[in-house]
Formats: structure tokens, sequence, C-alpha cells
């Protein structure tokens, strides 16, 4: 569910060299919302909940989520999960919790953080601490075993700063997401190579290896969520047993 069809960074020129959404889009208003909620739950083939959109300011206070979140609570008992930008006050964390959220995230994407500046001009200025700390404060609220992730991009940087990066994730109690770069037309990443089904395979080996260690599984762990991610079904959590989330 998107709740949110403009990206904060798209409307200054500043969105992200691998994104190609546009730049305008219509306001969606919170009975615009509802109306889809209800649509969705009179029907109730599907399994969860999944709040998303383009990325707000970094000041958002999330007044619009909470307003979601508190509807479909009044409503219904499926999970609902939020994928976001890290808020600047844990405080916001602590009320989606109690609002009834069930499962977070925050991507980072790059953990190169200079890089990150080039091909996210925008969302790159955030700093990883901001992440981490968004990330560390949630895993004290749900737990680590798979409701806070963190989703991040496969064949834009170093393997050696890849792999640090995720395993400061397992280790934190954060459940990676890998997704496999896809250069889109019309974007600046157009004419990039994506990573090879090899190269791929050996880094899947690799990160599935340190998420052993630290006891994660790489996310998502709705197989129906894994689409152009670096991740196989059959590891997926035994969590999910109806069709796709909205």
């Amino acid at each position: 569910m998107n709740y949110k069809s403009v990206c904060h960074y798209k409307k200054y020129k500043l969105g992200c060299g691998f994104c190609n959404l546009p730049e305008n889009g219509p306001n969606i208003k919170i009975s615009d919302l509802n109306e889809v909620i209800d649509a969705y739950l009179e029907e109730g083939n599907f399994n969860h909940f999944l709040i998303g959109g383009g990325s707000e300011e970094p000041s958002y206070n999330f007044e619009k989520i909470f307003k979601i979140i508190q509807y479909i609570r009044s409503k219904s008992k499926k999970p609902i999960y939020l994928m976001s930008l890290p808020p600047s006050d844990t405080s916001i964390l602590e009320q989606l919790y109690k609002d009834g959220l069930d499962e977070i995230a925050f991507n980072i994407e790059i953990f190169d953080r200079e890089l990150a500046k080039k091909i996210m001009p925008g969302k790159g200025t955030l700093g990883l601490d901001r992440y981490l700390s968004a990330l560390s404060h949630a895993v004290k609220l749900w737990g680590g075993h798979g409701a806070v992730r963190s989703l991040v991009i496969l064949g834009l940087e170093r393997d050696d700063t890849f792999l640090q990066g995720i395993e400061t994730l397992c280790k934190m109690g954060v459940q990676p997401i890998v997704s496999i770069l896809r250069p889109m037309p019309n974007t600046p990443l157009a004419n990039k190579i994506n990573p090879s089904n090899a190269y791929c395979k050996r880094m899947f080996d690799e990160i599935s290896y340190i998420c052993k260690k630290y006891h994660q599984m790489l996310g998502p762990s709705c197989m129906y969520c894994q689409n152009n991610t670096l991740s196989l079904p059959f590891i997926a959590f035994k969590k999910y047993k109806t069709s796709s989330p909205i």
C-alpha cells in the first residue's frame, strides 16, 4: 500500500540513481486509503499490510502513518509492515509499536555512505548512524528475530563493505533483505551492468553464512514479498500461507 505517490527527494531533483518513479503524482488522502483498506478486508484473501511509498522529508513526524495503522487496527488483526526512512526521534518508534505495528524496515540500500551520496544525492545524505540507531531501538521494541529489517542493494558497492554491513545488521538482530540491482531505463544507472547469476550465487552463500552465524535468516520472511530479492522460497519462515500482501 503506497500512502504517498511522490518521493520528497524526487521533487527536488535528488532522487536515487536506480529509481524510475515519477517526479509528480496525486495527493493520496486518508479517506482514499481507508476505502482501499476496507475493500481488501472485505475480500480477505491476503497475508499482511505493507505500508510504503515515496520517501518523506527527513523531519517527517509520521502523523499520516499513525492514522493508517490505527485505522487498520480498528478493523483487523492482520500483521502490518512498514518500510520508511528512519525517524529522527525514537519516540515515534514507540508510538508505532503502541499502535500495533508488527514489522518495520529502514532500508540502508548502500553501506558506503560516500558512494551513497553520489548514487542517492538525497537519501544518501542521511548518515549511517541514523539508520543504525533507529534499527537498534526498533530491535529493543520488536525483538531481533525477523520483525526488524533493512534492505540493501547488491551490485553497487565493494564486496567487503557490503558483507561487513550485512554482518553489522545481523549482529544487531536486524534481518537483512538483499535486492539485486536491476538497471532501469531512463535512470542515471540505466547503462550499468547488473550482477551475474554466478556472482549472486557466490554472494548468497557468503551472506547466508553470516546470517546463520547470528541466527538470522535472509529476508524477507514472506515469500510473496521476495520479488527481486536474493532469497529462495524454501528457506523463508513458515509464516504466511495464503496469497499476497497489499
